[in-house]
This record gives C-alpha cells, sequence and structure tokens, in this order.
C-alpha cells in the first residue's frame, strides 16, 4: 500500500517527484517543472507527502518482515529466481553428463507403486499444484497399467503353487501418451526437455514396458520360522524387450503384498490354502525352483 500511494503521488507531481528522486535541487513553486495545475500550497503538501511515504517505504524495507506480508513475499522473489536458476542449471548439467556418457545418472522419477519419487518435485522445482498434478497423473498411468495386467493374466494353479503368466498386450501405448503428456504440460518446455534427457526409460521400467513385456508371478509357501504359520512365497519374473529380471520375496500372506501387486491378489485367492513346500537347503536338491 505504502508503495502503491508513493507511485500515486509521485503521478500527481509530474516531473517535479522524478527530479528529487534523482537528488536533483528542488525547484520552486513557480518553477517550470512544477505541476502547473497545483498552487504553492498543495505543491508543498504534496512534497511533504512524498518525503513522508519515500522514508517510510525505506524504513520497512531495512526492516524484516513477518511470514505472510505482502512485503515479504516481494523480497522473496529475487531468492526464489536464484535458486530455479540453480537447479536448472544443475539439471542441465547432469543432463548434458547424461548425453556425453561421461557419467550414469538415475535420476529418481517413480516408485513401483505409483508415486512421485522423494525429491523430484524439490529437484524439478515443483510447486505444489504442480507436484498434485504429476503425481495423480502417475497413480492414473499405474491403476491403467494395474487394470490393464488384470485383464489380460492368466491364473494356473499347478499342485503347491499358483502361476500367472501375463504376456505383452495393446492399450499401454494409450497410457504411455497421456503420462507423457501430462509431464510436459506440467512442466513446461525447459523442464520437459530436461526431464526427458534424465528419465532414459525409468518410466518404462517402473511401468511394466507399458504393455511390452512378458511376466511370470509364481506363488508358493514355505514353513515359518519355529513352527510359526507358513510364509507366502512370491517369485517374479520380469522379461522386457531388453532385458529380464527375477526377484523373490516372502510376505506373511497376501495382506502384506507391497502395493505395486495389488492387481493381482484378486486373482489367487487359492495361494492362502496352498500346501507349505518343505524349506529348500541352499543349492540343495529341494532348492526352490519356479
Amino acid at each position: 500500500m505504502l508503495t502503491f500511494g508513493l507511485v500515486a503521488l509521485a503521478g500527481v507531481a509530474g516531473y517535479e517527484v522524478g527530479r528529487r528522486q534523482a537528488g536533483d535541487v528542488e525547484p520552486s513553486a513557480n518553477s517550470p517543472t512544477a505541476d502547473a495545475g497545483a498552487t504553492p500550497g498543495e505543491t508543498a503538501r504534496l512534497r511533504e507527502e512524498v518525503a513522508r511515504l519515500r522514508s517510510e517505504n525505506e524504513r520497512r524495507a531495512k526492516t524484516p518482515a513477518t511470514p505472510g506480508e505482502p512485503a515479504a513475499a516481494v523480497r522473496a522473489l529475487p531468492a526464489a529466481a536464484d535458486e530455479h536458476a540453480a537447479r536448472m542449471a544443475k539439471l542441465r548439467a547432469l543432463a548434458e553428463a547424461q548425453k556425453d556418457k561421461t557419467a550414469s545418472i538415475n535420476l529418481p522419477i517413480v516408485t513401483r507403486d505409483g508415486k512421485l519419487a522423494p525429491g523430484f518435485a524439490q529437484m524439478f522445482d515443483l510447486t505444489p499444484t504442480e507436484t498434485e498434478a504429476l503425481q495423480n497423473a502417475v497413480a492414473q498411468g499405474r491403476q491403467q497399467i494395474d487394470g490393464l495386467m488384470a485383464a489380460n493374466a492368466t491364473v494356473t494353479p499347478s499342485g503347491d503353487t499358483v502361476v500367472v503368466e501375463v504376456k505383452p498386450f495393446a492399450g499401454g501405448g494409450d497410457v504411455y501418451d497421456s503420462l507423457m503428456d501430462a509431464f510436459a504440460r506440467t512442466l513446461g518446455p525447459e523442464r520437459n526437455e530436461l526431464f526427458l534427457a534424465l528419465q532414459t526409460d525409468q518410466l518404462t521400467r517402473a511401468f511394466n514396458s507399458f504393455g511390452g513385456e512378458e511376466r511370470t508371478l509364481t506363488f508358493s509357501r514355505e514353513p515359518g520360522i519355529g513352527g510359526s504359520e507358513p510364509r507366502l512365497v512370491l517369485n517374479d519374473r520380469q522379461k522386457a524387450p531388453r532385458s529380464t529380471s527375477t526377484s523373490t520375496m516372502t510376505y506373511p500372506d497376501l495382506a502384506k503384498l507391497p502395493e505395486q501387486y495389488a492387481w493381482v491378489v484378486p486373482l489367487v485367492p487359492q495361494v492362502s490354502t496352498l500346501p507349505a513346500r518343505p524349506r529348500p537347503a541352499p543349492n540343495g536338491p529341494n532348492a526352490f525352483r519356479p
């Protein structure tokens, strides 16, 4: 309000105020630079008000503002701009290193359970609104891929195992396009260019190649330790066009599976009643080989 008042009064006083701000000698009321429409008394009052407002503005500029005060937000703008520029410079350096293959950059973007990776929002200087928009897009994409996998899964009980197979399926390309559009729309040209340079194929891995991979989940149960309840054993094999990965994990039961396996739980209720396999000795003849 003080700054606005100063500007408004400066407009009334005209060129004279500009000369005073520049440190020129104060003209008289009869000077050609004085406001031709103002009486000497009005001009004097305007001068006094301009001087008062300027003095008050200078005082407030030197006084720490309370949080939420407009002046505090204005003062924070240069610092915020510098911080944004520093983050963009860091991202550009990483992108150049990735492009020149002078370093292998692994920038976390999304987690397997359909969430933005911790630190992504800060790295790309996202606002809360932008963070929410991208989180919603990632969660929606994860939900769509999970639905497509469930719809294209084949469940085969076999003795003391249950095998779930998912062959490559159609529809994942649309999910990919929607997700990339959301990142481009939210990040804008500068940040999206850096995002594309740094994400490599991370989204493809996180979203099961968007339907382009074969996946085999093998469920079984093994005896609990010390006579406790049998535990669930999950062997997850993913065969993508350019890579294959296999992992074996144990959980107390289906309800304890991580979120990225939520899509398969309704398909395999019989897993809970499978007979427990003998616990295999390391590299022994009874070792578990799905």
